[in-house]
């Protein structure tokens, strides 16, 4: 009985251990991969393209943006995507909130999808766009960075990162959410909030701050898509094979 009194103990402490691991594994300042944090950046969903639709070129960092291009996203880092859709349907392809980008050189920084983007395709058609995402590595930030290639990881399995895109629900924080993806503008009411946000990213990931109430106020201020707006998901969590690209009504 001694044997196995003992035997428990150890194993409780094993699993005390690994769950306080876990947890400072997992903390603002210190999540794996991000930030100054060198570890494995940690995915609970890779992310796969629809059957039909392929990447037609590598995904790589921009800093001039081409204004003949769709924009999508949010975020202060620019990518330009290139889809192909080889299927004989009209099919959409759904970039979701938490989706992590790793850079194809470590030395520099990995990207952060705050939001849902959502990019329709025409059957037999391509697309390039251009994305906005955040970076999660401010010590490896580079503003002049060009040319950097990156692989389409999957959604974070951070709960600092997941906490945050709680926050953000359906608000309107992309591009093609504000401005509209046709515009070329860099409108006052997008970059008001990119930055702020850009800043809160970085809390989480770099300076080790959590979300404060000001934060949080700043994330409430912002408005939210209507019901109609946002793709349903079906019983298996499912977006729709097709689904409209949000549109921006302007005013006169």
């Amino acid at each position: 009985m001694e044997k196995i009194y003992y035997g428990l103990v150890f194993l409780t402490m094993i699993t005390l251990n690994s769950c306080e691991k876990l947890f400072i594994d997992d903390a603002p300042g210190n999540i794996s991969g991000m930030g100054s944090n060198s570890g494995k950046l940690q995915i609970k969903e890779t992310f796969i393209l629809p059957k039909g639709i392929k990447l037609n070129d590598t995904i790589t960092e921009i800093n001039i943006i081409d204004k003949s291009l769709p924009r999508f996203g949010s975020g202060s880092v620019h990518l330009k995507i290139s889809l192909l859709n080889y299927s004989d349907v009209a099919k959409t392809v759904y970039f979701p909130k938490g989706l992590i980008l790793r850079c194809n050189s470590p030395e520099n920084h990995n990207l952060l999808l705050l939001q849902t983007c959502w990019i329709s395709m025409n059957p037999n058609g391509s697309k390039t766009i251009v994305l906005d995402a955040y970076s999660t590595n401010l010590a490896r930030e580079d503003p002049d960075a060009t040319g950097l290639t990156y692989e389409i990881m999957g959604i974070s399995d951070s709960k600092v990162i997941n906490d945050l895109l709680d926050l953000i629900s359906w608000r309107k924080i992309n591009y093609e959410m504000i401005v509209g993806s046709d515009s070329d503008e860099n409108t006052d009411s997008y970059l008001d909030m990119i930055y702020p946000m850009r800043e809160l990213v970085w809390k989480l990931t770099d300076h080790g701050s959590g979300i404060t109430d000001e934060d949080k106020k700043f994330i409430m201020n912002i408005p939210e898509l209507s019901a109609s707006e946002i793709p349903p998901k079906d019983n298996l969590g499912k977006f729709p094979v097709y689904f409209d690209e949000v549109v921006v009504v302007k005013s006169n």
